[in-house]
C-alpha cells in the first residue's frame, strides 16, 4: 500500500497551504475580510444547533435573532460541517487555520486529481495544484471568507467530465461521477453550479454526435441529472419554499468595475498577488492556441475554446453596461462578472498544460521548470499580500469597517471601533462574543411586503430596524427548535416594531395569542409591528416547513449518505488489493 503513496504530493499538501497563512499563523492574527461576518454568523448558528441538538428550519442564535432563514437556503450541509469543525475548534482563530488549511488543501487535491485523469503528467499535476489554489479563484477564502472560493476549489472535479462527455461513451462509473460532482458543487453554491453547467454544452454535443449507441449516451445523461438534481434536493427545497415569499434582493452591482481583470493585470511590485501569474498562464492559452491550434487535439481545441470563452466573458471586452441596462436582474443575480472568468480558472490552467504536453517543446528544462516556477512565484506573491493584510488589521488605527472590507454606514457594533480591538474575540473560548459585538449589515432572504431593491437606503434601513434594536430585548432559544421574544412595556395596546421577520410558513405567538403573519404590518426592511401589552411580553416564533421540503432534504441527505458509503467501499476495496 505504501508503494502507492505519492508522497510528492504528501508534502506539497502539508507544506504549501501552511506557507500562504504563515503570516496569520507568526502574528496569531486572525482576517475577516468582506463576506467574513456573513458566513461566520452561519458556522456559529450551526455549531450551537449541533452543540445544542435543537436543530432548526430558523436561524435561532444569529442575524440579530429575528427569525431569518438563511442556513436552510445557503449551503446547509456543508454549513454544518463547519459548524462541526467550530465546534472542534474552539476558537474562531484555530477554527479560521482548520479551514483555511482544508480549503487550500483541497485546491491543490481536486486540481491534481483532475490533471492526471486528462493526461498530464504528475509533476506537472502537482504544479497546476499549487498554482489553482493560491490563485484568484481560491484566494479569496483567506482574505474575504468567500463561500464561493471553497466551491470554485471543486471545480477542477468537473474537468475529467467534460472528456467523458467528449468521447460520447459514459458507463456507469462516468454517470454517477457527473452527477455527485455537479450535486457537492450545488452543496456550496446554487449560482457556481448555474455558472459551470454551460460549460458541459459543447462536450455533450460532441459526444451526442460521435456517440455509437446515442440513446444510451442520452440515458445516463438523464440519470447524471437526476442524481444531482436529488443530491441537490436539501438546497433546492428550501430554497423554493423561502423565494415563495416577497424578499429583500440581493444587493444590486454595477457591473463594469466587477469584471475580471485577468487581460489587463496590475503588477505593483510588492503589494502584487498571484493574479500576474493567471494573467501569463492566459495569454500563453490565447498565444499557443493560435500558434499551434494544427499540433492540438479535437478535445485539446474544444478545451481552449471554451476555456478562452469563460475567460473572455467575465472581463470588460463584453459589454456588460449594455446588459445590465437591458436586463437589470442581472445586477443582482450574477453581481460580479469576474465570477465567469473565476470558474474558468481550473479549465485555463489544465489546458495551457495540456498544449505544453501536446507540443512538447525540444528544451526538457523548459518543459518540466515551467509549472514548478509559476507554482513557486504564485504562492510566494501570494503569501507576500497576505502578509500585508495581517500588517494593514495590526495597525492601531485601522478602522474596524475598514478591517472587514466594509463601508462605515454598513458595519455597527456599540463598544468595538477599531479591528484590533476584535482580535481579543478571535482567540475568546466564549466564540459567541466574536458574532454578538458586530453587525454586519446583511438583509438577505429577509421577506418584505414589496419588492425591495439592495442599496444604502435599505442597509441603512436595517441597522435602524435591526442591528441598533435587538440587545435590549431578551432572546430565549427553546429546546424544540423554536425562540422565544421577550420584553417590557409601561404602555397598552402600543404599536410596537419589533425587531423580528415573519416568512409565510412561520408561527407567531404573542403573549398566547397566535397573530396571523399575513395581517402584520411590516417597515420597508421586514420588521413587524406588534399589539404590546403592558408589562412583560412574550413572542415565541417557529416555523413549519412544507411537507414536500421535509421529503426533498431527507431524500437528499439519505442520498449522500448512501453515495458516501459507496465511494468508501469502493475505494476501501481498490487498497486492498
Amino acid at each position: 500500500m505504501f508503494k502507492k503513496v505519492n508522497w510528492q504530493l504528501i508534502l506539497v499538501v502539508l507544506i504549501v497551504p501552511l506557507v500562504i497563512m504563515s503570516p496569520i499563523l507568526f502574528n496569531g492574527t486572525a482576517l475577516l475580510g468582506v463576506d467574513g461576518y456573513f458566513h461566520y454568523n452561519r458556522i456559529f448558528e450551526a455549531e450551537m444547533q449541533l452543540r445544542d441538538r435543537n436543530l432548526s428550519f430558523l436561524n435561532l442564535y444569529t442575524f440579530q435573532q429575528a427569525g431569518r432563514i438563511v442556513n436552510q437556503v445557503y449551503s446547509p450541509l456543508v454549513t454544518y460541517f463547519f459548524g462541526a469543525l467550530l465546534l472542534v475548534a474552539g476558537t474562531w482563530y484555530k477554527f479560521q487555520i482548520l479551514t483555511l488549511y482544508i480549503v487550500y488543501a483541497l485546491g491543490i487535491l481536486t486540481m491534481y486529481f483532475s490533471a492526471t485523469k486528462v493526461g498530464l503528467t504528475k509533476r506537472w499535476a502537482l504544479s497546476l495544484g499549487v498554482v489553482y489554489t493560491s490563485s484568484a479563484a481560491v484566494y479569496g477564502f483567506v482574505f474575504g471568507a468567500t463561500w464561493k472560493s471553497i466551491a470554485l476549489a471543486i471545480v477542477p472535479l468537473v474537468i475529467p467530465s467534460l472528456v467523458h462527455l467528449f468521447e460520447g461513451r459514459f458507463n456507469w462509473r462516468r454517470t454517477v461521477y457527473l452527477g455527485v460532482v455537479v450535486a457537492l458543487l450545488a452543496q456550496f453554491q446554487v449560482l457556481t453550479v448555474a455558472i459551470v453547467l454551460p460549460m458541459l454544452l459543447p462536450f455533450f454535443a460532441h459526444g451526442v454526435w460521435v456517440a455509437q449507441a446515442k440513446l444510451r449516451f442520452l440515458g445516463r445523461i438523464v440519470l447524471a441529472a437526476m442524481l444531482a438534481i436529488v443530491l441537490s434536493l436539501n438546497t433546492i427545497m428550501p430554497l423554493a419554499e423561502v423565494y415563495r415569499n416577497t424578499l429583500i434582493s440581493p444587493v444590486a452591482m454595477n457591473m463594469v468595475p466587477q469584471t475580471s481583470p485577468i487581460f489587463q493585470p496590475m503588477y505593483t511590485g510588492v503589494n502584487s498577488n498571484s493574479d500576474i501569474v493567471i494573467s501569463v498562464m492566459a495569454f500563453l492559452l490565447l498565444g499557443m492556441t493560435i500558434a499551434f491550434w494544427k499540433k492540438l487535439s479535437v478535445v485539446t481545441r474544444f478545451m481552449a475554446i471554451v476555456a478562452i470563452v469563460y475567460l473572455v466573458v467575465g472581463t470588460s471586452l463584453v459589454p456588460w453596461h449594455l446588459l445590465e441596462t437591458n436586463y437589470p436582474g442581472l445586477r443582482s443575480f450574477l453581481q460580479l462578472p469576474r465570477r465567469i472568468s473565476l470558474t474558468g480558472y481550473a479549465l485555463t490552467i489544465v489546458v495551457v498544460s495540456k498544449v505544453f504536453m501536446e507540443v512538447r517543446p525540444d528544451n526538457n528544462v523548459v518543459r518540466h521548470l515551467t509549472p514548478v516556477i509559476l507554482a513557486v512565484v504564485s504562492v510566494l506573491l501570494l503569501t507576500q499580500k497576505v502578509a500585508n493584510n495581517v500588517y494593514y488589521v495590526q495597525n492601531e488605527k485601522t478602522p474596524l469597517y475598514a478591517g472587514l472590507q466594509a463601508t462605515p454606514r454598513n458595519v455597527y457594533s456599540p463598544d468595538i471601533h477599531t479591528f484590533v480591538q476584535l482580535q481579543p474575540l478571535f482567540h475568546d473560548g466564549d466564540m459567541g462574543k466574536l458574532i454578538y459585538h458586530v453587525d454586519r449589515t446583511t438583509p438577505d432572504y429577509v421577506p418584505v411586503d414589496s419588492t425591495t431593491e439592495t442599496h444604502q437606503p435599505t442597509y441603512d434601513a436595517y441597522m435602524n430596524s435591526f442591528s441598533k434594536q435587538w440587545r435590549p430585548y431578551q432572546h430565549i432559544v427553546n429546546g424544540d427548535g423554536t425562540m422565544t421574544l421577550q420584553w417590557k412595556s409601561n404602555v397598552a395596546n402600543k404599536k410596537r416594531l419589533i425587531p423580528v421577520v415573519a416568512y409565510e410558513r412561520t408561527k407567531l405567538v404573542l403573549n398566547g395569542r397566535s397573530l396571523n403573519v399575513n395581517r402584520l404590518k411590516r417597515n420597508t426592511v421586514g420588521a413587524l409591528y406588534v399589539a404590546d401589552r403592558r408589562g412583560v411580553n412574550r413572542l415565541v416564533l417557529s416555523y413549519s416547513p412544507a411537507t414536500i421540503t421535509k421529503l426533498g432534504m431527507y431524500l437528499s441527505i439519505m442520498g449522500w449518505g448512501l453515495t458516501v458509503a459507496v465511494i468508501t467501499f469502493i475505494f476501501l476495496k481498490k487498497y486492498d488489493r
